[in-house]
């Protein structure tokens, strides 16, 4: 509780912790929400969400198709369908919103998958092991990885970039290889020493 509070306290009193938090530039943003003003960041976000949302409801299967999320959103604002914001980006800012606009259903339930499978396969992993925190390493260190990545996805769109989406794919097959290696190495000895 006192670590909690001094945290609080040295956040609160560093003004470089607090820019490099963007706590001012959060604060304004709320402000800015509060008088309909949407072209700040997070106001620009809550506009995006809600434009990427509606296309999907309007075409759910296979969404309004790749690339065209700027377009569309462009067409939102100046038909007033959308609040006035920042047009400048070509995705929402979000992963599962961007999956569902761009390409609907389909889409949504590949990025799900994505995410899921790789984070299901590291858990079973991790409960395999027991309580040997070296075997217990990798699992964990994959179930960080696929959790960062989804977290990240909730306030940017990380899997529309290659660089980001190669990353993912690369550290979580790697990470997946060294487990299934480190469990051929374990069965093998163990079938040796019968």
């Amino acid at each position: 509780y006192v670590l909690s509070l001094a945290f609080v306290l040295l956040v609160a009193l560093t003004p470089s912790i607090q820019e490099t938090l963007r706590l001012k530039a959060a604060v304004s943003d709320i402000e800015m929400i509060e008088s309909n003003n949407y072209q700040g960041s997070m106001g620009s976000r809550l506009v995006m969400w809600q434009a990427a949302w509606s296309m999907f409801q309007t075409h759910p299967i296979v969404g309004i198709g790749p690339h065209k999320f700027r377009a569309e959103f462009v067409r939102r604002m100046q038909s007033g369908e959308s609040e006035k914001a920042d047009a400048e980006h070509n995705q929402p800012h979000n992963d599962i919103l961007n999956a569902a606009a761009t390409g609907g259903m389909l889409t949504l339930m590949a990025y799900l998958f994505l995410i899921a499978a790789p984070f299901v396969f590291f858990y079973k992993r991790y409960k395999a092991t027991k309580l040997d925190l070296d075997k217990r390493m990798l699992p964990m260190m994959g179930m960080q990885v696929v959790a960062a990545f989804f977290i990240a996805g909730l306030t940017n769109s990380n899997f529309d970039l290659q660089i980001y989406s190669t990353a993912y794919a690369v550290v979580v097959c790697v990470l997946a290889r060294l487990i299934e290696f480190e469990q051929a190495l374990l069965d093998s000895a163990a079938l040796g020493s019968r």
